[in-house]
């Protein structure tokens, strides 16, 4: 895909930032302030939905919407400015930044902005899990429960992601699902059930290696049951070093049909409920994102 270059003399950059998300929130958007261009503004959300409303005015103002927050931010800018063709930027300021991360946008603020404010755009598939959007990744199973737990938890982050899978895995239990794929159909008992745009769930820790983001496929991640004495092989098989997984099945689809009793799944790192059987999708070409 070309990369466009934006004509900056009559664009003005509207940051959305979460003061809630990450470590350091008051210093990134102090960064910001300190060196946003002539003509931009920047606005702080307080509830979920607020990112969403700003993105979708500023879009229709014709203003660049820059998502400063994590994942969750990031998600609901994407939904905003995609209702009017719009433009948006990423500033890293999340637990685990998964997107920013899958595109190689710098994880400090002032190399972030500076990459912002260099002006190339490109066009990226997004996707949707029934009425859900998501940029990252849409799981059935264990990664869903981690989702509902850290939803409950006020401060997240790599620590409370890692104990709160310790605290699960006893309590783990494989998940059956019939999957109807580009490929053909399949019932599985599995760990999880991923469909990825992206790479990762944040952090670096990757799930799909070889996702783009580009390329008009979800890559469907199936992670089949398996005991406490396989962990480390099946580790090696999801971060894609083991030339012949046993447990870890990958595949490229356009579209995916899950049929489960389990109803809970992992969207952006949010825990959701949706009504089986559910619909994942790709939408190619469907959002305008700088990153480079």
């Amino acid at each position: 895909m070309v990369r466009t270059p934006i004509t900056l003399s009559n664009k003005s950059y509207l940051f959305i930032a979460n003061p809630q998300a990450g470590k350091s929130p008051n210093r990134v958007m102090d960064v910001i302030k300190e060196n946003m261009p002539g003509g931009s503004s920047l606005v702080t959300t307080q509830k979920a939905g607020d990112a969403y409303l700003f993105a979708w005015r500023g879009a229709k103002e014709g203003k660049i919407c820059v998502a400063v927050g994590g994942d969750g931010t990031v998600n609901e800018v994407a939904r905003g400015v995609m209702k009017e063709n719009g433009i948006m930027g990423v500033i890293p300021a999340g637990s685990g930044n998964g997107v920013s991360r899958h595109f190689h946008i710098p994880q400090k603020p002032e190399k972030a902005l500076k990459r912002l404010l260099e002006g190339r755009e490109k066009t990226v598939d997004t996707a949707k899990a029934g009425e859900h959007f998501f940029m990252m990744l849409a799981g059935l199973g264990f990664d869903a429960n981690v989702a509902e737990k850290m939803a409950q938890r006020k401060k997240r982050g790599l620590y409370a992601y890692v104990k709160i899978v310790a605290q699960l895995w006893l309590k783990r239990k494989p998940v059956k699902v019939k999957i109807e794929h580009d490929e053909g159909i399949e019932n599985v008992t599995a760990f999880s059930v991923i469909a990825a745009n992206t790479s990762q769930f944040g952090n670096n820790v990757y799930i799909a290696p070889g996702a783009d983001a580009t390329d008009g496929y979800l890559d469907l991640v199936i992670v089949k049951s398996f005991l406490s004495s396989a962990l480390i092989r099946v580790v090696l098989e999801v971060m894609g070093v083991v030339k012949r997984p046993k447990y870890v099945r990958r595949l490229k689809t356009k579209k995916a049909l899950l049929t489960s009793y389990e109803t809970k799944m992992n969207i952006d790192g949010e825990h959701v409920t949706v009504q089986s059987p559910v619909i994942v999708e790709c939408v190619p070409s469907s959002l305008r994102l700088i990153i480079a």
